[in-house]
């Protein structure tokens, strides 16, 4: 039976040792170091007790780019999006029509037909493929 292990290792350099030490130091983390199977790498174990620590620790890792391992990161899964787009019914009446009068200005509906507009139903959803499904 696996057990998991939730204290983050780092993976670290003889030449990022100093480095490492004395950012436990500082934060009063408490940690254990142990040698790797090659000479030029050491594995430290540090014991982190609230999220402020955690988070300090990994702005520290990002910005001297050392290895996390020991922890199970996994990332989400990304599921696949179909998107549903309301198509109107054959019997949808034309929303408007362009039409000028003498002078050039665009004739406004009456409210009889604003409202006509306005209640047409849609009913049938189209269901597009998400970008996976489409082929380039």
């Amino acid at each position: 039976m696996e057990t998991t292990n939730n204290k983050p290792k780092l993976l670290v350099r003889v030449k990022n040792l100093q480095l490492v030490f004395d950012y436990c130091i500082e934060n009063k983390l408490k940690f254990s170091v142990a040698p790797k199977l090659s000479n030029d790498e050491w594995e430290f174990e540090l014991n982190i007790s609230d999220i402020m620590s955690a988070v300090a620790l990994g702005v520290f890792v990002r910005e001297n780019r050392l290895d996390v391992i020991g922890l199970n990161i996994s990332t989400p899964k990304v599921q696949a999006v179909t998107q549903t787009v309301a198509k109107p019914t054959k019997s949808a009446k034309p929303i408007a029509k362009k039409t000028t009068d003498d002078a050039g200005f665009l004739d406004i509906p009456t409210s009889n037909e604003a409202s006509e507009i306005e209640s047409s139903e849609f009913t049938e959803p189209v269901v597009l493929p998400s970008s996976t499904e489409l082929a380039f």
